[in-house]
């Protein structure tokens, strides 16, 4: 019997990504938000991006260590944007350069700043709220009933753990649906959650 949910032991989050990239005719979007993002993880999964022309990535948990963080140098971080940003790029360097070396890596890494400055990839962080759940929609130009489209909801972060590439690969339990209520729904949820921090854009300014 058929089911929608898989987890990383038998079917991972990139098994599913990539057979959603090879086999949807027009995934020209790609909507995610996460608790957490982690370089290891994004630079696996841009591969199956290569088409998309719009990656959004709201991220919400990373917010607690960058509190604390703050705090022990003695900033006001609350509704500062440019701490906000300054601090998640810091967290983000150090996880780069955190990454075992390799060409792959490198090559992801400019990659990553070509998105960013191209506009193809939009990054913001989310400066009060502690986001936890986690969702991703696959999505054509103009979704529609008659469209393909997905949405995937579970407990996987854009991370090496949470997309199931790690050794050995960690239990976590996801559901992927595609009618159109489920999709049109989780999408209207993005993008009210990306007007609320807007102005917290991570971009090549």
């Amino acid at each position: 019997m058929s089911t929608k949910f898989f987890n990383n032991i038998e079917s991972t989050l990139m098994d599913k990504f990539h057979g959603i990239a090879s086999a949807m005719a027009n995934f020209d979007i790609f909507h995610a938000m996460v608790g957490f993002f982690r370089s290891s993880g994004y630079f696996k999964l841009r591969q199956e991006l290569s088409s998309t022309q719009e990656i959004k990535i709201l991220v919400g948990i990373n917010i607690d260590n960058l509190f604390r963080q703050a705090q022990t140098a003695g900033k006001m971080f609350f509704g500062d944007r440019d701490a906000s940003i300054e601090q998640y790029c810091e967290s983000f360097l150090r996880d780069v350069r955190q990454s075992d070396y390799s060409n792959e890596v490198d090559e992801s890494i400019r990659q990553f700043c070509e998105d960013i400055a191209s506009g193809r990839l939009q990054m913001r962080i989310h400066p009060t709220k502690d986001l936890h759940a986690k969702f991703y929609l696959c999505l054509p130009k103009k979704h529609s009933e008659h469209s393909d489209g997905w949405v995937i909801m579970g407990s996987s972060n854009i991370s090496a753990q949470g997309l199931g590439i790690s050794e050995p690969p960690r239990y976590e339990l996801n559901v992927a649906m595609k009618d159109y209520d489920d999709v049109a729904n989780s999408l209207q949820r993005a993008m009210s959650g990306n007007k609320d921090v807007e102005q917290y854009c991570i971009s090549s300014r």
